[in-house]
């Protein structure tokens, strides 16, 4: 789709597109089997979530030139009680605040049609320009070429009963290619994964057995670019709100306490 043209994010960051449709003003696009997407490979969905919502926001603007759309904010809801193993079929539309602000509204639907998911994400938007002025400390002169999809261990700390640091050793340059090109930055879902990955295994430590976990709701406030080769720490709290359902508030620093947001995440298990 054209749209994509103008949009900073690139393969392989960027979900492909090419299935995408227009349908009384949404975007549609069907995407892989719900099973593709469960315990903290629910970031990939995110990820697709995210590449169609900058798209929708792109085609909305009408774009001549390529514009960077900077996550503020993302919610995410599980609306349905059973969701259907099988294709996923998502629908995206956005509307503009202004000319620094927009924000896209995409729903997941199952294979029996039903809404599983509802996505809230707020934009930035930023010029080429602005963008590289306002991110040039991350600039890397020479842009890696092989993209590596293994991302890095995590190591849990465990502090009391509902608190626990979760560490993540760095992201690499080869980890972001295309988020965004010439300036890798650790993409928001990129940490979320990481996180999952250490709350479930601290899930499975209390529990006494491995578990799967669900996400029931989920909110990221990132504050700040996430630069690659960094080590970072996420103080977790866990809160009991019912008998299967916890509530984790993540809190992401590096090593000189330099915060980069709040995640705020419900799981089932």
């Amino acid at each position: 789709m054209k749209a994509t043209v103008y949009i900073g994010e690139t393969a392989p960051y960027l979900y492909p597109l090419d299935e995408l449709t227009i349908e009384n003003e949404y975007l549609k696009l069907p995407i892989g089997s719900t099973h593709e997407y469960q315990d903290n490979d629910f970031s990939k969905l995110l990820q697709v979530v995210s590449s169609l919502g900058s798209c929708s926001l792109s085609n909305l603007l009408g774009n001549s030139s390529k514009a960077f759309f900077l996550g503020e904010k993302l919610r995410i809801r599980r609306m349905a009680f059973n969701i259907q193993e099988g294709p996923l079929t998502l629908k995206a539309k956005s509307i503009i605040a202004s000319k620094r602000k927009g924000k896209s509204s995409v729903e997941i639907y199952d294979q029996a049609g039903v809404l599983a998911y509802n996505f809230e994400l707020d934009y930035t938007i930023f010029s080429e320009e602005a963008f590289c002025k306002l991110f040039k400390d991350n600039f890397e002169k020479t842009e890696e070429t092989a993209f590596c999809d293994n991302f890095p261990a995590t190591r849990n700390t465990i502090q009391s009963d509902s608190q626990f640091i979760i560490t993540i050793d760095p992201f690499t340059a080869q980890n972001c290619i295309g988020h965004f090109e010439g300036y890798p930055i650790v993409p928001a879902v990129f940490m979320t994964n990481r996180l999952l990955a250490g709350i479930r295994e601290w899930a499975g430590e209390q529990e006494g057995k491995p578990v799967n976990i669900q996400v029931d709701s989920l909110e990221m406030f990132p504050n700040r670019a996430m630069p690659v080769n960094t080590t970072y720490k996420a103080a977790i709290v866990a809160t009991r709100l019912a008998p299967r359902l916890t509530l984790f508030t993540c809190s992401v620093q590096d090593e000189n306490q330099q915060e980069y947001g709040v995640y705020l995440i419900t799981l089932q298990y």
